[in-house]
């Protein structure tokens, strides 16, 4: 006898007040949203749709609006909007989460918002390009973010750090940080790239040489993506990890001496302090702070790279 056939039941969840759980995440789409490349933002909107709780979908919204508004996106508001608000919709029918086929919706939503947009902002054939490039670089960003956020909440079930996974985290970082792009201390210190210096140095203790080249170059280009530097940025943080890593048996000591001595080089071959993206004062300072960071901190950080099985006596 043939069994009556089960209604797939559609995703209902109600929404929800805010809480204090949901600021870490507020501040991360913060400054998804704040990053931005060749004048494009679709940063935000794949954080918001990979990681961001969609039972306070209205509060991602808001936030990712506040974040365009602060980094000069605002004249494009409307498109991202559109597009975050088009995907939410799109989870409320959705039976279940497919990587692939939410990858690609995001994206889709991101290429109708920009339509939407371009009724009144049309130019060229050249914004129709751009719109098509920043709905694959939005799809991709969802499926690292994805990643990123999977073994953030899987780590201590984790034994290792997969390549893959671990590559997401770095160009993860790598976009955060450019969210910091803007705020700069007096005698012209970014703190972007001070937290660029600091990310890259735990890459360096934490993780295998190929990771910490990996992870260097990483966040080394995607940190600096808005400026005309980014590719030299991603030379010195590579080699300066890998220069860090070789001492990271003298503990965090020798990985900031190694990372200061590949920076080094990397003045050497520029011959000239100005001309260096990262100055020798920023990276000194993240260096110190790496140095000062208590055990307990670096702890936590260790546990998204590797942990020991525990055994059963």
């Amino acid at each position: 006898m043939s069994q009556p056939a089960v209604k797939r039941q559609r995703n209902t969840e109600m929404l929800r007040a805010p809480s204090v759980r949901d600021v870490g995440m507020s501040m991360l789409l913060l400054l998804a949203g704040r990053a931005s490349v060749l004048g494009l933002f679709p940063f935000g909107v794949a954080f918001f749709a990979s990681c961001f709780d969609k039972s306070i979908a209205y509060l991602g919204i808001t936030v990712l609006s506040i974040a365009l508004m602060t980094s000069a996106g605002s004249a494009v508001l409307t498109k991202y909007l559109v597009a975050a608000l088009l995907f939410w919709i799109y989870t409320r029918f959705r039976n279940k989460e497919n990587l692939v086929l939410d990858a690609a919706c995001v994206g889709g939503a991101v290429m109708v918002g920009g339509l939407v947009f371009l009724i009144y902002t049309y130019v060229g054939a050249y914004d129709i390009l751009m719109l098509f490039v920043e709905s694959i670089v939005t799809s991709l960003m969802y499926i690292i973010f994805k990643k990123a956020h999977g073994l953030i909440a899987n780590r201590k079930k984790r034994t290792q750090t997969a390549q893959d996974e671990l590559i997401s985290i770095s160009v993860s970082v790598g976009v955060f940080i450019t969210g910091l792009s803007g705020i700069v201390f007096p005698y012209n210190i970014s703190l972007a790239n001070i937290v660029s210096v600091y990310a890259v140095l735990c890459i360096a203790l934490h993780g295998g040489i190929a990771a910490a080249g990996s992870g260097g170059l990483c966040i080394g280009f995607m940190s600096a993506m808005s400026s005309p530097s980014a590719v030299v940025t991603m030379g010195i943080f590579g080699i300066s990890a890998l220069f860090g890593n070789l001492l990271k048996s003298f503990g965090r000591f020798g990985v900031a001496l190694g990372f200061l001595g590949g920076s080094a080089v990397a003045l050497l071959y520029a011959g000239s302090a100005s001309s260096l993206p990262v100055t020798i004062i920023e990276t000194a300072i993240g260096a110190v702070l790496f140095v000062l960071t208590p055990n307990k901190v670096q702890g936590y950080i260790k546990s998204f790279f590797a942990r020991s099985l525990k055994l059963k006596r």
